[in-house]
């Protein structure tokens, strides 16, 4: 897992819009997650934006959007679906935990994930979820992917 610090110019400001995003949604007058962005934000992050809803089972967790950019690089829509639904669920199970940690241990998570030797067709990009809290308990898991290329 990556520090802060450990960050390039371009991930560390997309990880400043997305706490600072998820930080106005905590606050306790929060209605709509898209009342407490401005529109500027908002279409920067959207296009590589994935929102999550949380639940115990990891297999239960349900996409609720899941950004222009990322539909295209990796070819699939996974909003209005659960983590249950994905084929290739068991193939992807060890990534999509780091959704479970952050709604677990309600803290953000950065990682790099970089494309395997056998798979040279693949996506280099850096990962960065921040869960939104209210009350004690994380009501979303928001993440941003920064692509490497």
């Amino acid at each position: 897992m990556l520090l802060r610090f450990d960050l390039t110019d371009d991930e560390a400001a997309h990880f400043k819009l997305l706490s600072d995003l998820c930080k106005n949604a905590s606050r306790s007058d929060f209605v709509d997650i898209i009342q407490s962005w401005d529109m500027a934000r908002l279409c920067l992050l959207s296009r590589r934006l994935v929102v999550l809803r949380p639940a115990e089972q990891l297999e239960d967790f349900e996409c609720l959007y899941y950004g222009d950019e990322l539909q295209e690089r990796f070819g699939a829509d996974f909003t209005g679906y659960r983590f249950a639904e994905v084929p290739e669920l068991e193939e992807i199970r060890h990534s999509l935990d780091a959704f479970r940690q952050v709604a677990l241990h309600k803290t953000p998570h950065f990682s790099r994930v970089s494309r395997t030797q056998r798979d040279p067709e693949g996506i280099d990009y850096t990962r960065i979820l921040y869960p939104v809290l209210k009350g004690g308990s994380t009501r979303l898991v928001v993440g941003i992917m920064v692509f490497l290329d």
